[in-house]
């Protein structure tokens, strides 16, 4: 079930991420390092061999964009994000602003949870796979945005998708804030839902997507990341010490079926 947090200070996700855009990258955050780190490791799975045209949906500052642009088996990436200004930090990222002088690379404003076009004009999607990354937990409808994925994608069974998430372990505890040093250095935080693995397998299901087999753990098509201990905790950084076996985050590979 999603969940809303009742906080006097907390914004819409696109009022809130234009504020953090600048900080985004430094903010003391550990669970993007721990999605970091797996991100990293399943991106190594699942492009290894086979050239790919990707999406990167909710790119923001382009920390993902810029792992697939160094996978040589990638050959072009079209980042997304509902926010501008993020997109604006991501284009100076080096590894972003040479994805684009190369052609490799395009970025876009999207909103997934909106009614806008596709971002391809009247051509047919040639999309082979896509990401999305640290943003189920802002959005209020899993169906909407799985049935605007499937959208983005090339039609027919074998395209696949890799999200992750907050784990809802950690999520019914906190969410994604940051210090508002437009408003005074007051903490602030974005709009939030707590979505667990079955919520998101049932939706993505609904919209003709499977676990992929063979990958994640035990096989399962899904992932789930804890901070395993003191010396992983001490290179997350401030406040991953008192999640020390706890779940953190889960990804989840995906692959569609028809």
């Amino acid at each position: 079930m999603a969940s809303h947090p009742e906080t006097p200070a907390t914004l819409p996700v696109v009022e809130a991420y234009t504020r953090w855009a600048k900080t985004y990258d430094t903010d003391e955050n550990f669970l993007l390092r721990v999605d970091n780190e797996l991100v990293a490791e399943v991106l190594s799975q699942l492009l290894s061999t086979s050239t790919k045209t990707v999406v990167d949906l909710g790119c923001g500052t382009g920390r993902n964009t810029a792992k697939l642009l160094g996978f040589a088996s990638v050959d072009q990436v079209l980042g997304l994000d509902v926010t501008e200004g993020m997109l604006d930090v991501a284009r100076t990222r080096p590894e972003v602003a040479e994805g684009m002088r190369e052609g490799r690379l395009v970025l876009g404003v999207w909103d997934v949870m909106g009614s806008d076009p596709l971002p391809f004009g009247n051509e047919q999607p040639v999309v082979d796979a896509l990401i999305s990354t640290l943003v189920l937990e802002h959005l209020p409808s899993l169906d909407t945005f799985f049935h605007r994925v499937r959208q983005l994608l090339r039609p027919g069974p074998g395209t696949w998708v890799l999200v992750t998430n907050m784990h809802p372990v950690l999520g019914r505890k906190g969410g994604a804030n940051f210090i508002d040093e437009t408003n005074g250095g007051t903490r602030t935080w974005t709009a939030k839902y707590v979505w667990g693995t079955e919520d998101v397998l049932a939706a993505a299901a609904r919209a003709g997507f499977a676990a992929m087999q063979g990958v994640g753990d035990k096989g399962s098509g899904v992932w789930v990341r804890t901070v395993r201990d003191e010396e992983h905790a001490s290179r997350l950084g401030a406040g991953s010490g008192k999640w020390i076996g706890k779940e953190v985050l889960f990804g989840m590979a995906l692959v569609t079926t028809e």
